[in-house]
């Protein structure tokens, strides 16, 4: 725009698009509501956890993705909710030490690395919440099939992602390394019902995301 005066005259914006269908699923589909997670607990018998909560997100395993804040997060949330499950759908060349660390802090019964899939909706469709802590994007559209999925999103005020993650309409937003909020942030969504749903049925507009939308621009 500052090089080319009439520029600003004819340029239009194509979104990058997500497969709409695959994600813009029935509200049917899509009920994650939950209770307070409860100890039920027999004479003799471990005590056995009801109503799993899931975290998730999507990434390549590199550093600009920071996957090591996420994990510390998720530890402090799980040391306080025993009841947390954390998945991440990805791989990449830091996967031994990604590895190495969720053993060396005993977490490999509530971390799940599902490596790459071709088909990840079927997968993030269980989760409670979408989180991501990476230190440069672009727009991610992980964050756009999260929202058509009703996903509350917990993440870093990264590249685009506060052009679509409101904080405290449809997600949570820290400033970049403050994983300690991102895991306050966690906290609040298992502890405060209400705001769970609250960002979770927030009405996003999305429509530039639409494939079909791309195609025809």
């Amino acid at each position: 725009k500052k090089l080319f005066p009439n520029f600003t005259k004819k340029y239009s914006i194509i979104h990058a698009a997500v497969d709409w269908g695959k994600f813009n699923l029935p509200k049917l589909t899509r009920n994650r509501g939950y209770q307070p997670a409860q100890l039920i607990r027999k004479k003799y018998q471990p005590a056995r956890i009801e109503q799993p909560i899931i975290f998730g997100t999507i990434s390549c395993f590199k550093k600009q993705k920071n996957l090591f804040d996420l994990l510390q997060a998720f530890e402090r949330v799980h040391k306080k909710h025993i009841n947390t499950h954390l998945e991440i759908i990805g791989d990449g060349i830091l996967r031994s030490a990604i590895e190495q660390w969720i053993e060396n802090h005993n977490l490999c019964y509530a971390i799940t690395l599902h490596g790459w899939q071709t088909e990840v909706s079927s997968i993030a469709y269980r989760w409670h919440a979408l989180v991501m802590t990476s230190l440069w994007e672009g727009l991610p559209c992980t964050v756009i099939e999260a929202r058509l999925m009703e996903l509350p999103v917990i993440s870093y005020k990264t590249g685009g992602i506060p052009e679509i993650i409101k904080d405290g309409k449809n997600g949570l937003l820290y400033k970049q390394k403050d994983w300690p909020g991102i895991a306050a942030g966690m906290n609040q969504l298992i502890e405060n019902p209400k705001l769970y749903r609250q960002l979770q049925k927030y009405t996003d507009n999305l429509e530039m995301f639409k494939n079909q939308n791309m195609v025809s621009k």
